[in-house]
């Protein structure tokens, strides 16, 4: 196939014709809220230890966890507000009618357990808990009638830094456990038993210092057909309305035909214990399923990252886990097979020692035949116990993704000395590498380093752990830029950061909040970096404290971006949509939150499938938390169409490519030429209808219909030769939404005779 790539002076031509047609943006687009998104039950399971400390056997509901590797301990999500973790341990201390034992404690029981349900043997009793979404049911069951008579006696133990109290010693009540505030945390309770025919009886609950008593009395018993089940409910009172999560991230995978979407959160029992969900759903937001689970209470896991590989079909989710005894942190990372609708609990560490890592991210990798392999990239800190550093390092690791995933051996990325480098972010590719790596860098003294505040640097690391040298994205004077992102594939990337003078922010911040949020694109044209220059995409001015919460590429197009951040100070969830060159093409507010709510976190996706957006955040109201992700779709363009004779013509013109203005990788094809016949495609702005009989070697039955003379007239593309000739067109951001008409020509095989084609008529429009 012949391809001739455009030539500058056409475009330059097309530019000049067509600034005429701009025209003023349009409305703020709708955005539409995923629908059924959102937690649900955990199915009870475990997992290998890690450095010597043990999972556990964990379950877990929409605002609890519970264990029973030693018993049964619940565990309230009470958010990242409150002070500490509060959980009930129960133990049942024995069981009897009458005087007659049925039940002692003399050891642990035995556990057994399905997804949603545990069970511990009791002999003549099995003690079994039920996961709902927003509680657990205790039930004990009894097979058979004893031969004693007699009330029935349930004696269990309650550990717990949480004082049991209720409002009816004695009767058919709950027993409510506060914390040293006073403020209701759990409940437990009221029992009920509940015979073979569905025959129900409320029993008495009393509590005496951690000793609770549930009594069934002996006349209703008698009567009873077995099995009999005794039922009180173990459920969290809303009373404190923390944080229950944060710390999102968002993933859109591409293959696959269900739950292509990927959501990963971090929950928060207290400030002092954090849990870790990766679920998946459809695209309407049903059908959520989780695929990967930390929920113990050993350590906290944080910070998650999603990335995906096209080719391995997989999904790599990337966290650190703080370990309490021993006040470290580590980053750990999940591999999941799309193919996989299930949970797993397999994970691998990335090994750097004694020292200390976080704020992992992970890179995606959207070739097919690209090698198996992720870039995982992190902060370092070199110590044997965690602490934040002013030497911080950012380093990578390359991941073999065959079976569950290798870590390759950690390789320095920004490490200068004397300098501070974190919060590293990196970005996709679509071909085989390299991957663009932005991070911020402040020196510790104007003596060996140039970095007077805090700056932000980009490099690109290849499949073989080489870096290149770091490129400073601003020369700012008296500013910080902070917390970078990477938005775009390969040799066209965008690079947005928070930023704020010092006078505002402080002489070395530590908080990802800025005044104002910038960006800056770049291209990498053979070896050499180019950049458009930077734009402020937030108010460089007023109170407001920004919060850059994600950016991502259409694939589609290529050229444009959305980029999400929150208005910390007016709870207000932006985007704002931008060609990777430079222009803003609109800002809109996503979602604007009442005074009573607060916006935390968020990540952004595209869905190449749909062409669509999607953008996540976590809504925190006064009674609960709440994940949202909305779905935002740029206007689509009516599809192109034909019109008109063709006079027997075989070829046919063709778009190719994005109809969005700004887009760059698009252009016209004029297809299905005889081998080596010349053509070419005439375009403009109007469509026209003229016979072309009688102009010779035109075949008599062809017609005109693209002017090619006058002001509605763009000339001739370049001339090629079949059997296909392509024309690369770019759409510059700075037209307006208009029609553009082609009409192909070219002589037959032996050369004689010229045909032309019907006339190709496309629709462009801008980005909103």
């Amino acid at each position: 196939m012949n391809s001739i790539i455009h030539s500058t002076r056409f475009v330059g031509a097309i530019i000049v014709a067509l600034l005429g047609c701009v025209t003023a943006q349009d409305a703020r687009p709708a955005s539409t809220r995923l629908s059924g998104f959102g937690p649900h039950i955990v199915p009870i399971h475990t997992q290998a230890s890690d450095e010597g400390v043990e999972y556990g056997i964990w379950g877990a509901g929409r605002r609890y966890k519970v264990s029973f590797h030693d018993g049964m301990t619940f565990v309230p999500y009470l958010g990242r507000d409150y002070p500490v973790a509060q959980s009930l341990q129960w133990r049942t201390r024995s069981v009897r009618i009458g005087e007659h034992l049925l039940y002692e404690r003399q050891g642990a029981p035995q556990l057994t357990h399905t997804d949603e349900r545990a069970e511990f043997d009791l002999g003549a009793i099995v003690e079994a808990y039920d996961l709902r979404a927003d509680e657990v049911e205790q039930t004990f069951v009894i097979a058979e009638r004893p031969a004693e008579a007699g009330d029935l006696v349930v004696t269990g133990v309650v550990e717990s830094a949480l004082a049991g109290r209720m409002e009816q010693p004695g009767g058919h009540a709950a027993i409510e456990f506060v914390d040293s505030e006073g403020r209701p945390i759990a409940s437990y309770g009221a029992a009920t038993a509940i015979d073979a025919r569905g025959r129900r009886q409320a029993m008495t609950t009393t509590i005496e210092g951690d000793v609770v008593t549930l009594r069934l009395d002996r006349e209703w018993l008698e009567a009873a057909a077995f099995p009999l089940v005794v039922d009180p409910l173990l459920g969290v009172l809303y009373s404190w309305t923390g944080l229950a999560f944060d710390e999102t991230d968002l993933l859109r995978t591409t293959v696959g035909v269900s739950h292509n979407i990927w959501h990963v959160a971090t929950y928060w029992t207290s400030q002092t214990d954090a849990d870790l969900r990766l679920q998946r759903t459809s695209d309407n937001g049903v059908g959520a399923a989780w695929m990967y689970t930390d929920i113990t209470a050993s350590w906290s896991t944080i910070e998650p990252s999603l990335g995906q590989h096209r080719g391995d079909v997989s999904v790599l989710a990337a966290f650190s886990r703080h370990f309490h005894g021993s006040n470290t942190r580590r980053v750990r990372f999940h591999k999941h097979s799309i193919a996989v609708l299930a949970q797993q609990t397999h994970w691998t560490a990335i090994d750097v020692g004694g020292n200390q890592s976080w704020r992992p991210d992970v890179s995606s990798s959207l070739h097919p035949q690209a090698p198996n392999q992720l870039l995982v990239v992190f902060q370092q800190e070199n110590l044997s116990t965690f602490a934040p550093t002013l030497t911080s390092h950012v380093r990578g690791s390359l991941v073999d993704l065959a079976g569950n995933g290798t870590a390759g051996t950690t390789f320095p990325i920004a490490d200068a000395p004397g300098e501070d480098n974190e919060r590293p972010d990196v970005g996709m590719i679509r071909t085989g590498g390299p991957w663009t790596v932005a991070y911020q860098v402040i020196g510790n003294s104007p003596l060996v380093s140039p970095h007077l505040d805090w700056d932000v640097e980009i490099c690109r690391v290849d499949r073989l752990g080489n870096v290149s040298a770091p490129t400073r994205v601003l020369s700012s004077v008296h500013a910080h830029e902070i917390a970078p992102r990477v938005g775009g594939f390969d040799d066209r990337f965008l690079i947005v950061f928070a930023s704020g003078d010092v006078a505002e922010l402080g002489g070395r911040p530590d908080s990802p909040l800025g005044r104002r949020i910038g960006r800056r694109g770049y291209e990498w044209a053979g070896g050499t970096l180019s950049s458009p220059g930077a734009t402020w995409l937030a108010p460089a001015s007023g109170s407001s404290e920004w919060e850059l919460t994600g950016v991502a590429m259409d694939s589609r197009s290529g050229s444009h971006l959305l980029v999400s951040m929150i208005d910390r100070t007016r709870q207000d969830v932006w985007m704002r949509l931008c060609h990777w060159g430079g222009a803003s093409l609109g800002a809109f507010v996503v979602e604007a939150l009442p005074a009573s709510s607060r916006a935390f976190g968020g990540a952004v996706a595209f869905d190449a499938s749909a062409g669509r957006f999607l953008i996540g955040f976590t809504e925190r109201t006064l009674t609960s938390t709440w994940n949202h992700v909305e779905l935002y779709a740029g206007t689509p363009a009516p599809a192109p169409i034909d019109t008109g004779p063709s006079c027997g013509s075989p070829a046919q013109v063709e778009w190719a490519g994005s109809q969005f203005l700004g887009s760059e990788d698009c252009g016209v094809q004029l297809t299905g030429v005889p081998n080596g016949a010349l053509g070419v495609v005439v375009a403009g702005l109007a469509p026209f209808s003229a016979p072309l009989a009688g102009v010779p070697p035109v075949h008599p039955a062809c017609w005109a219909l693209v002017p090619n003379t006058g002001a509605t007239s763009l000339g001739a593309l370049p001339f090629g030769f079949g059997p296909t000739i392509t024309t690369s067109l770019p759409l510059p951001w700075q037209l307006g939404p208009m029609f553009l008409f082609f009409q192909g020509a070219h002589f037959d095989a032996a050369g004689n005779t010229v045909y032309t084609t019907q006339r190709l008529e496309v629709q462009v429009v801008r980005y909103q």
